[in-house]
């Protein structure tokens, strides 16, 4: 316990909140890339991502199947589920996870500027690391906060992901009168955090965090931020809404011009089988100083956590992933459906997003609007082996003002089987391309997409998480 305490301060020293969203390609990745620079690998981490590749290693030269563990499923997902602590009606939990990566993906056709970009060997890819703490007083608050110990944007360095207060009820100290009364029907989450949109986020590799994915790739468009903010949602029922209102950016900013974001859910279980969401997101940060650090939103046009694939297409932060827009005044919608029976679940999601200034406080208006769409199956053969198949893909509307008939498609397929109750293989043969985009659209996602690229191969994941 004296080694776990030191180690947390040492963590928690550590925590770095600079960090602005990783953008998804072209000239996003190079601005992105001027704005960090790298720290020191820790002894800590760097003896995490040797034990990760090793044991991908053994995979890769045939570790066999073991006897079947207990059921995994039943882990609450997304929470720390050790506990290190219990004082004054408060317990305190740990979780831990890792991840390592074998690929052998290689693209076609993939030109930025007209210059044909170099096929991509076979590998391993580093190892990610990620550690969260939750303090939970009796049922009624719960404190957390997660830092990245390892990711695609910061390979080395620690730094800081989400930190915020839930607030299920009130405290012994404000039992009566009508706050009491108020958080009877509400719960209240402030602080720093990932905004609830979409149910995809529930699916999804999020760094290390990766055994809530049934495949190893995520969508091709792939909305998610973490903003400063508050959110307010009913009592957990049948049928449900959260009203949410951020800073609009992943880190603090006091900057005439930039706007707070608005965002809201409607979900709840139509039937037994059948859950279905909504989700909406709106924040304008078009009369801003041009460009200064931390002046866009990056819901859809940054990429904090990094992609699951490397190196594939123009490579970056979220290789093989479209980051549509740059953040200034973005509006988007999205609908979710998940049906689940027996050791089958249909999931699919439909969206929509418009950037309608890509210039911000500059001169013009430019706009860009794109639909996006997933649909997947999953068919649980035992508690331990599932199967699953995914169709992700992209329509884009308008690009730099200019109507556009272009489009985005992805098929993976794949599946993982539980070593333990905590360890996980996976993997996944994926196939991108692209069609009917037109040069005078210019780049998307850092390409010249009217030559047609494509990306394809298989790619394998062990995983450890308690």
């Amino acid at each position: 316990m004296k080694y776990l305490s030191s180690w947390i301060i040492r963590a928690v020293s550590s925590w770095n909140t600079e960090d602005q969203e990783a953008a998804g390609g072209g000239g996003k990745i190079q601005a992105f890339e001027k704005r960090h620079h790298k720290g020191g690998v820790s002894m800590k981490t760097a003896r995490i991502n040797r034990m990760v590749i090793g044991v991908v290693a053994l995979l890769a030269f045939g570790f066999g199947w073991l006897a079947q563990p207990a059921d995994a499923r039943t882990l609450e997902k997304g929470q720390p589920s050790v506990q290190i602590g219990d004082f004054e009606g408060m317990k305190v939990f740990m979780g831990m996870q890792t991840v390592g990566r074998f690929q052998a993906l290689d693209h076609e056709k993939v030109y930025v500027d007209g210059a044909e970009q170099a096929t991509i060997p076979v590998g391993f890819q580093t190892a990610w690391g990620s550690i969260d703490f939750l303090a939970k007083y009796k049922d009624q608050i719960e404190v957390y906060f997660e830092v990245y110990l390892s990711s695609r944007p910061h390979p080395e360095k620690v730094y800081g992901h989400q930190g915020y207060i839930l607030a299920r009820g009130t405290p012994e100290n404000l039992h009566a009168g009508p706050i009491a009364s108020l958080f009877k029907a509400i719960d209240v989450k402030a602080g720093h955090f990932e905004i609830d949109y979409g149910d995809h986020r529930f699916r999804r590799s999020d760094n290390a965090r990766v055994q809530q994915n049934v495949l190893i790739g995520n969508y091709i468009i792939d909305p998610k931020t973490v903003e400063i903010g508050v959110e307010v949602s009913t009592e957990p029922n049948r049928f449900n809404a959260m009203v949410g209102v951020g800073n609009g950016g992943t880190t603090e900013k006091f900057k005439n011009g930039t706007g707070f974001s608005l965002h809201g859910k409607v979900w709840g279980d139509v039937t037994e089988s059948l859950r279905a969401s909504g989700s909406f997101y709106r924040v304008d940060h078009s009369d801003n100083a041009p460009k200064f650090a931390g002046s866009w939103s990056n819901l859809f046009s940054g990429h904090r956590s990094g992609g699951p694939y490397s190196a594939v297409m123009v490579g970056g932060n979220a290789p093989g992933q479209i980051t549509p827009g740059e953040g200034q005044k973005v509006t988007a919608a999205q609908g979710d459906l998940t049906w689940k029976v027996g050791g089958l679940e249909v999931y699919g999601h439909v969206g929509w997003m418009e950037d309608a200034d890509l210039n911000g406080s500059a001169a013009g208006t430019p706009q860009e609007s794109w639909y996006y769409y997933s649909g997947e199956s999953i068919y649980q053969f035992t508690p331990n082996l599932h199967a699953a198949v995914r169709y992700s893909g992209a329509s884009a509307k308008t690009l730099n003002d200019v109507s556009s008939d272009g489009r985005i498609d992805r098929i993976q397929v794949g599946g993982g089987f539980w070593l333990t109750k905590h360890i996980q293989l996976k993997a996944e043969y994926v196939h991108q391309w692209c069609n009917d985009f037109i040069e005078a659209e210019g780049k998307v996602g850092g390409m010249d997409a009217w030559m047609d690229p494509t990306f394809n191969g298989v790619i394998s994941e062990v995983s450890f998480s308690f």
